[in-house]
């Protein structure tokens, strides 16, 4: 079983053991497609009495194609009363702000520069890659 695609996550499976059976269910299920075509989920066919390899030191890798990553900054807003500078980038769409103050009386003084963002890669157009060591 080489070539697992993005359909191949085990934290979307569940294992059933009963003595020295193991049954594996993996959502959305594997798949083989004779043709060749792209919806492939793996090289060969599961029957009975296949081995699992299970890498306990692995490094991984990504294969992204298309446009798979999708980013979101809002444009932040100014922290007033603090001095605040915000920017955002309309070709990146990054927005960042970054403002100052002093806790009144206490002798303290501070400087936050931060941001607000969310992300999602898509799994049809990914694919994740094990390499054992």
């Amino acid at each position: 079983m080489r070539q697992l695609r993005s359909q191949f996550k085990l934290d979307r499976s569940t294992v059933n053991a009963t003595g020295t059976t193991v049954v594996i269910n993996i959502l959305p299920g594997l798949t083989t497609v004779p043709d060749g075509s792209s919806k492939i989920g793996i090289s060969s066919n599961i029957v009975a009495g296949m081995k699992l390899l299970v890498a306990p030191s692995h490094r991984c890798g990504l294969i992204v194609g298309g446009s798979a990553l999708y980013l979101a900054m809002p444009r932040l807003p100014e922290e007033v009363p603090f001095p605040t500078a915000a920017e955002y980038d309309k070709e990146t769409g990054v927005s960042m702000r970054m403002y100052f103050g002093s806790l009144f009386g206490q002798n303290q003084r501070g400087m936050v520069h931060d941001a607000i963002w969310a992300s999602t890669l898509v799994p049809e157009y990914c694919m994740r890659i094990l390499f054992p060591l």
